[in-house]
């Protein structure tokens, strides 16, 4: 799912990231959790949310910038 537009992808770039874009991309998909999903609230939700953009942080570590990922 893409961070931006929440829409679904087969196919995803890596790419660096800096704090500040990890934290505003986790408060993004905690209000996602919120209205989608039925979340408590963004706070109750960005535990969940860093776990899961650290997820993908760590499966992306070892490729280099511009490698194409297939997402199932």
């Amino acid at each position: 799912m893409g961070l931006e537009t929440f829409g679904r992808s087969s196919l995803v770039a890596v790419a660096p990231i800096e704090a500040f874009e990890r934290e505003a991309l986790a408060k993004s998909l905690a209000q996602h959790f919120v209205t989608i999903y039925g979340a408590p609230s963004v706070d109750a939700a960005m535990g969940t949310a860093l776990e899961e953009i650290d997820h993908m942080i760590a499966l992306c570590e070892e490729q280099p910038p511009n490698t194409l990922l297939t997402v199932s």
